[in-house]
């Protein structure tokens, strides 16, 4: 049993860094970040820097802030 007790210990550091690594997303200066979770979005991210969300549940969707101020007016033809 003790033989064993590295190899346990290797694979449970792999699993926290895993999950670990997969909780961290980051969000840049110039976008938007939409939390996903189930095809609804739960979150939304405007401040640049580092964020967390739940592994393997969550998506993060990532947006340029450019195009989110590009508002065309409607068209009166198709009113």
């Amino acid at each position: 049993m003790k033989k064993s007790a590295p190899i346990l210990i290797l694979i449970l550091c792999a699993l926290l860094l895993l999950v670990g690594l997969n909780s961290v997303y980051v969000v840049e200066e110039n976008q938007y970040a939409c939390t996903v979770r189930f095809s609804e979005i739960i979150a939304t991210a405007d401040t640049a820097g580092l964020h967390f969300k739940l592994p393997f549940v969550d998506n993060i969707s990532y947006f340029s802030k450019a195009t989110q101020f590009y508002d065309i007016p409607p068209d009166r033809k198709s009113v």
